[in-house]
């Protein structure tokens, strides 16, 4: 690939990393802000799924301050989001990882797929604009960040 190439390449990807979080933050705000909801509204309504359809995730969750885990979960979008744009790993999100992993709170690799699912289900109850470039931005945004988080799942910086 010549340098000209490798720049369209690059720029290519960039529109496109750069629409998604576009069709992304603008569900964002829909799901947040929709009317007649308060911003909690939606994280209340994801962790009432996936507990209810995970009795994995329910057990883990069994002891938690659900407050306080929403406003993790609203800290952690922003670094999600972050981290797709960028590929720039912060400091949160290490530690959000190492806090996940086995030594952690042991969240296997395979309930992160639960987890999106239900997610990508709570934005379709959410969004009034809900559509398959919707699920799709939600889905590329988040994953990116859970392939980061299982990939230290082991404690290690290998996968």
């Amino acid at each position: 690939m010549g340098q000209e190439e490798a720049k369209g390449h690059h720029s290519q990807r960039n529109d496109q990393t750069n629409q998604l979080a576009r069709i992304f933050n603008d569900s964002y705000e829909r799901v947040m802000h929709g009317p007649g909801r308060s911003s909690g509204e939606f994280y209340v309504a994801f962790y009432d799924l996936l507990t209810a359809t995970s009795d994995e995730a329910a057990s883990k969750f069994k002891n938690t301050d659900m407050a306080a885990q929403v406003r993790m979960l609203q800290s952690s979008v922003t670094v999600l989001l972050n981290f797709f744009v960028t590929s720039c790993q912060d400091e949160y999100l290490g530690q959000l990882a190492e806090r996940h992993g086995k030594r952690g709170v042991d969240i296997s690799p395979e309930l992160y797929e639960v987890w999106l699912e239900c997610l990508i289900e709570t934005v379709r109850q959410f969004d009034s604009k809900f559509n398959d470039d919707v699920a799709t931005a939600w889905r590329v945004v988040f994953s990116k960040g859970i392939e980061f988080m299982t990939s230290r799942y082991e404690g290690s910086l290998e996968k």
